[in-house]
């Protein structure tokens, strides 16, 4: 079943505030429901960190060399858009250029986009390997962005794109997307699925994991604990969250906060969490990602063997720079080792 779209956030109960905090504890049955969407950067992927980029429509491309035209090459058309929050816009794409895409197996799956720059001579589709060899200003921008939901019956693909104003290739894109409109990708690939056989689940994430922590919602056997911790500006960025599980979500507010950093690993370290085993998914900002599985880890609230902990972005660098160490942060948070908590 495709996402739904809900016209009201929550599920209707005053919650409890604690500061920045928005508790709201809930009961739902199984059914689709929205999600937020982050880019995330696709190393293997060719594209270039110098040329400004703006939305190109699919019939507005000129001089679209033979050499370069793809063929057999995986794209969608823009079927529709609708605005979600201030910051989120949902794209659904159909069209032939899907008759490839393969039902995602994981709750995190994603597929690597390629965002026309305004210089670029071509349209979709177009061949990788020729791109390659175009200026660099000339050349697409590959962003990994979380697949909402895929609709086998229909072939349509839907895509929670978050919006950052004038920053983010795959915001500003879905911001002017048009029907007809085609963006051309990769996958889908993955890595997290909750564990069937868990006793309890928490998700964890701000904008950019906000789409896999829905799947993830929405993957859970029916009548486990299901907490879920959630970053966004205000409260309009709140969505609604459908789960088969006791859900109770947690909406943490970064506005008017200097420092966000610890944000979602202090709300984590003052939760109480189930007694057995707990499958984490902890994705979004690299520094408050790290502050959280810190928490997991050294209290041991969760074992290593059952935390997919995973950096999307970093506060203070833009796409390219963070791509440059992005590696490197990983190995140093891998390393990490923790002391057995006093008793």
């Amino acid at each position: 079943m495709p996402p739904s779209d809900p016209a009201s956030r929550g599920d209707g109960r005053a919650p409890d505030r604690i500061g920045p905090f928005r508790r709201s504890a809930r009961t739902i049955a199984g059914g689709a429901g929205d999600r937020a969407s982050g880019e995330v950067d696709d190393p293997a992927a060719p594209g270039s960190p110098d040329a400004a980029v703006s939305p190109e429509r699919g019939d507005e491309a000129v001089d679209l060399a033979d050499d370069i035209r793809g063929v057999g090459i995986m794209y969608g058309e823009v079927i529709r858009t609708r605005v979600l929050t201030p910051h989120l816009m949902r794209v659904v794409l159909g069209g032939d250029g899907l008759a490839g895409f393969a039902a995602p197996q994981h709750a995190d799956a994603y597929v690597n986009c390629f965002f026309l720059p305004a210089a670029a001579r071509y349209g979709v589709p177009f061949e990788d390997a020729a791109v390659r060899e175009l200026p660099r200003e000339q050349r697409p921008y590959p962003r990994r962005i979380t697949v909402r939901a895929w609709d086998e019956s229909r072939r349509e693909l839907t895509l929670d794109i978050a919006v950052h104003g004038d920053e983010g290739y795959a915001g500003r894109w879905a911001v002017a997307a048009r029907p007809g409109d085609r963006l051309q990708m990769r996958g889908p690939a993955g890595g997290y699925r909750p564990d069937p056989d868990a006793d309890s689940y928490l998700f964890v994430g701000d904008e950019s994991a906000l789409p896999a922590i829905a799947v993830c919602a929405e993957s859970v056997p029916a009548g486990r604990p299901v907490q879920v911790v959630a970053e966004v500006h205000d409260g309009h960025d709140e969505i609604a969250l459908d789960c088969p599980g006791e859900l109770q979500v947690t909406w943490v507010h970064r506005s008017g906060v200097a420092d966000p950093e610890h944000l979602l690993a202090d709300v984590v370290a003052a939760m109480t969490l189930p007694a057995g085993v707990v499958s984490a998914f902890v994705h979004g900002e690299a520094a408050a990602t790290r502050a959280v599985r810190r928490v997991l880890l050294a209290d041991r609230l969760v074992d290593a063997d059952d935390l997919s902990c995973s950096p999307y972005w970093r506060s203070g660098h833009d796409d390219e720079q963070w791509r440059a160490v992005k590696g490197a942060w990983v190995r140093e948070v891998a390393a990490e080792t923790f002391a057995a908590p006093a008793s």
